[in-house]
């Protein structure tokens, strides 16, 4: 039997009866059946590549062509599977449209209810019953820019809870949404593996109104500290006993909430607690001068008094593996 080609394998198969199939089938050598299962092996895993490297769907793959409307009053249209997610939706629209995909959110146009952030296969068909005009809503995040400091930061998307699960009673279940911040970790140069560095987002101007601050753990040695810095926060100083800085605080053993220099809440917890993929909060009412910690949805004591002065997203960290990321909106 010839080494079949693609094409010419392609075009037996179509022409063919299951009969005609069965009998050539049986007529093959051992040797003959392999290369043709390794031929047709070929064939599916070549097609799956040129989806992979082209973007391009097969033919069987339904696809819908969605409408979505800005709040600018453009418009554009973008064709996605039909088992495609509310979060392809988002990472798509965001990709034609140039624009970073944690700033979006997506409802059905002529409603008010936003489309629940999924990662699951047929959420956008599902949330959206079926209607293909979209809008898309503008996430109202501050803009963190450089830290300032030794540690580093950069730009990044990062899944939270969605802010809504932090102003009425507690959630059991709550839905999780992209957001917007920046990472901030250990430099990897430093020469000193274990000392308190701390870090302050003050380029831009200082926190106003009502924010919610989202924290995501990525990596903790030691003691951490994150939250807000006053502009004279110290920099080389552990957050637990540092003047200048409000907000939550690992000691190491235990988890805590802190201010001007000392333990306003003490919880506890073990050295095992905010690891990786530890989801934290603090709501805050600047103009107020209130402050209320989370760990997950879970309110970290009674809500906390700050100083009626100029207040920055900061952090403080304890050495090599730290890195949290941090996202801040107004609501």
């Amino acid at each position: 039997m010839d080494e079949a080609t693609p094409a010419s394998l392609t075009s037996l198969l179509e022409n063919a009866t299951c009969g005609e199939l069965e009998v050539s089938l049986m007529a093959l050598s051992e040797a003959a059946r392999t290369r043709l299962q390794t031929t047709l092996e070929h064939v599916d895993l070549q097609t799956r590549v040129e989806t992979e490297i082209t973007g391009t769907l097969p033919p069987s793959s339904a696809q819908v062509t969605y409408c979505v409307a800005f709040v600018d009053g453009s418009e554009m249209d973008v064709s996605l599977r039909e088992d495609a997610s509310v979060q392809d939706a988002i990472l798509a629209i965001a990709e034609k449209k140039g624009t970073n995909p944690g700033r979006l959110t997506l409802l059905v146009s002529g409603q008010t209810d936003l489309l629940p952030h999924s990662r699951e296969k047929n959420s956008l068909v599902e949330a959206a019953q079926k209607q293909t005009d979209l809008m898309v809503v503008l996430k109202n995040y501050v803009q963190l820019g450089q830290v300032i400091g030794d540690l580093t930061s950069t730009e990044v998307n990062f899944e939270h809870w969605v802010s809504s699960a932090f102003l009425g009673p507690p959630l059991v279940i709550a839905e999780v949404e992209l957001c917007e911040g920046s990472q901030v970790c250990w430099p990897s140069e430093s020469a000193s593996r274990f000392q308190f560095t701390g870090g302050i987002f003050s380029e831009g101007l200082p926190l106003s109104g009502k924010v919610l601050m989202r924290i995501l753990v990525n990596g903790r040695t030691y003691a951490v500290g994150m939250g807000l810095g006053t502009e004279d926060m110290n920099m080389n100083k552990d957050a637990e006993h540092n003047a200048g800085f409000y907000g939550l605080y690992h000691g190491g053993h235990s988890v805590n909430v802190c201010g001007q220099g000392r333990r306003t809440f003490r919880g506890g917890g073990s050295q095992a607690d905010w690891r990786s993929g530890k989801r934290l909060a603090i709501l805050l009412d600047i103009d107020e001068c209130t402050m209320q910690c989370f760990d997950e949805l879970v309110p970290l004591g009674k809500s906390q008094r700050l100083p009626n002065t100029s207040l920055w997203p900061a952090v403080v960290l304890h050495g090599d593996g730290d890195c949290v990321s941090i996202s801040v909106s107004h609501l």
